[in-house]
């Protein structure tokens, strides 16, 4: 059996930037030949070309899809024309590369907090955002993003008080993508985001990511510390029950505990980071498992 582990242009910009983080290919490929297959890397540009010699493709390292989003799609809908098994399957990669799925989850009465998502190029943009923010005291703050984006491009913080100084900043986003509003959580700036790993909807591990001081992000790229994390029975719990509805093969949970919810803060099922080390067997024998399942 042959698998295709779909990489990307920038994969080395991350990988030389943020200490913690390993070669996930490395890690992999000898764990996949235990199990009877061969794990090659192709960069996702290029697998429509050469998708015929792989009986599984897994995006797992597209980092810069977000970059070309219309292509990867295209990518996307040509496997998906000729059958090819991709893992996740390609439904729930489309689904996932656009954060409207958070309204999706929050209209399934989950824990994901006010969001607003305006659509790319909209003219009353600002309004909309004001409309959207009234509801709320003048200490609350809000997350700014794109709706197609990774690795904490173009996110930033804004409250009531500081809305009009941020028009350029929503401008420079609304003018490419569309743009989602989110109520931020203060205790991320505290405790961070705790990520949780689950392959073939089993528990993993989890990892406790702590922004820098005076950052929002929780990524490394921006300061952040990646510290191992021993979550309870019930916070696994809550984690899995936002994989309820999706059945992934493979899923990367990011939540943040705010007033005694764990509320979802992303929902990675395309190409997360594993945070898998060396002495990690167990766990990378499950990620394979849950690849050639």
């Amino acid at each position: 059996m042959k698998v295709a582990l779909l990489d990307s242009d920038n994969k080395d910009f991350f990988l030389n930037n943020c200490s913690d983080f390993l070669d996930e290919y490395k890690l992999l490929k000898p764990f996949m030949k235990e199990f009877g297959a061969e794990l090659e890397l192709v960069n996702w540009k290029n697998i429509t070309k050469s998708q015929n010699k792989y009986d599984i493709i897994v995006p797992k390292r597209c980092w810069d899809y977000s970059l070309n989003y219309s292509d990867f799609i295209d990518m996307l809908l040509e496997l998906k024309k000729n059958n090819k098994k991709t893992v996740n399957n390609i439904d729930i990669i489309t689904w996932n590369s656009h954060k409207k799925y958070l309204l999706d989850l929050k209209n399934m009465n989950l824990d994901v907090g006010d969001i607003l998502i305006v659509n790319k190029n909209s003219k009353n943009f600002l309004e909309q955002i004001k409309i959207f923010i009234s509801k709320y005291n003048f200490k609350t703050s809000f997350i700014a993003k794109p709706a197609i984006g990774l690795g904490g491009k173009n996110v930033f913080k804004f409250s009531i008080s500081d809305l009009d100084k941020k028009v350029s900043l929503f401008k420079e986003i609304i003018s490419q993508w569309d743009l989602v509003i989110q109520t931020f959580f203060p205790e991320i700036k505290v405790d961070g985001e705790l990520s949780f790993f689950f392959f073939n909807n089993k528990f993993s591990h989890a990892v406790q990511k702590k922004p820098a001081i005076n950052s929002i992000l929780a990524h490394q790229l921006y300061g952040a510390k990646n510290l191992s994390y021993q979550p309870s029975n019930e916070e696994i719990k809550s984690a899995k029950k936002f994989l309820e509805h999706i059945n992934p093969n493979y899923a990367r949970v990011d939540l943040v505990k705010h007033k005694g919810k764990m509320y979802l803060i992303e929902l990675e099922l395309i190409e997360p980071y594993l945070y898998l080390n060396e002495d990690m067997s167990e766990n990378i024998s499950a990620f394979c498992k849950a690849i050639l399942n």
